[in-house]
C-alpha cells in the first residue's frame, strides 16, 4: 500500500461554511494523531481549487494528484460536514480490502425526500439509486456523489481525460466519471460505509437520519426496511429526475477527445 493520501477540494463559492471548515480542521488534527499513534505511516496533503466550472476543478485536482504521484484521493465538498475521524475510517478499510478501489460515505440529497447519494447497478445507461441497504456495516456500490469520496489514485490513470464532465440537463460530472469507467469496460470495487455520515449543509444539516424519518422508513436488525408508499415516492422521485436530465449520457466516443 501506498501512503500518500491527498484531500481534494473544489469550490466555487465566495466564502467557506463556518460548519464546513470546524469538520475539515476536525478531520485534519484527528489524523495526525491517529497517525502519530502509528508510527506517522501515512502523509496528508490538502489541495484546493476555487473559481471555475466543478468539472474543471475536479479535472485539475485529480491532474495534480496524479502528477504528485498521490496514492489516495479524498474528494470532499463545501456544502458538507464529517465525522473527525474520517481519514482513519477510510484507511481502516483499504488495510482490511486491499482489492477495493473506492469507499464512500453516506450522505443525502438537500431536499425530500433526501435521497442517499449511493447507487447500485449500471442498467441501460443509468446507475439504480440506492433506497434500501444496511445502516450498520459496509455495503458494496457502483457509484456515489464525490461529496465525501476517497479512491485509489491509480482509478483515474484507467482512463483518458476528461475525467470529470458535467453535461447540463443529462449528467453530473461525478456520475460521468463512473459511467465512463462502466463504459470503458474498467472493472472496480467500491463500498459505501454508512457509519461514516455526513451533513449536507442547507440552512440545517441533512442526513441519512432524514431520508428515514421523511419517508417513515422502519430499520430492522440494522437494514432499512421500505414499505410500498416510500418505495413509491422514491421511484416517482427518480423518475423525476430522470425526465430532468433527459438521456443520462451521450455516446462517450463523441467526448473523449475533447480538451479541458
Amino acid at each position: 500500500m501506498g501512503n500518500k493520501i491527498v484531500i481534494c477540494i473544489p469550490n466555487n463559492r465566495f466564502f467557506l461554511d463556518e460548519q464546513f471548515v470546524k469538520s475539515l480542521l476536525g478531520i485534519v488534527q484527528s489524523f495526525y494523531v491517529w497517525n502519530a499513534s502509528i508510527g506517522n505511516k501515512y502523509n496528508l496533503s490538502l489541495y484546493f481549487k476555487g473559481g471555475g466550472w466543478i468539472d474543471r476543478m475536479r479535472e485539475n485536482l485529480a491532474y495534480y494528484a496524479l502528477e504528485e504521484k498521490k496514492d489516495y484521493i479524498l474528494c470532499l465538498d463545501t456544502d458538507m460536514t464529517f465525522p473527525s475521524s474520517l481519514v482513519q475510517q477510510m484507511m481502516t478499510i483499504f488495510e482490511t480490502y486491499e482489492d477495493i478501489d473506492a469507499i464512500t460515505g453516506l450522505y443525502t440529497w438537500k431536499v425530500p425526500p433526501f435521497q442517499p447519494h449511493v447507487y447500485g447497478e449500471f442498467e441501460r445507461g443509468r446507475f439504480t439509486p440506492a433506497i434500501g441497504f444496511p445502516i450498520d456495516k459496509l455495503f458494496p456500490v457502483e457509484s456515489a456523489g464525490f461529496g465525501c469520496l476517497m479512491m485509489k489514485t491509480s482509478l483515474i490513470g484507467k482512463i483518458e481525460r476528461p475525467w470529470f464532465k458535467f453535461i447540463h440537463g443529462k449528467c453530473g460530472e461525478d456520475m460521468f466519471f463512473f459511467k465512463k469507467l462502466k463504459k470503458k469496460g474498467i472493472h472496480y470495487k467500491m463500498l459505501c460505509n454508512p457509519l461514516i455520515s455526513c451533513g449536507h449543509l442547507t440552512t440545517e444539516s441533512v442526513d441519512v437520519q432524514s431520508y428515514i424519518s421523511y419517508n417513515n422508513i422502519k430499520v430492522q436488525e440494522g437494514n432499512l426496511i421500505l414499505d410500498k408508499h416510500a418505495i413509491d415516492v422514491l421511484t416517482k422521485h427518480q423518475e423525476r429526475i430522470n425526465e430532468d436530465h433527459e438521456k443520462s449520457l451521450p455516446d462517450l466516443s463523441e467526448i473523449e477527445h475533447e480538451e479541458i
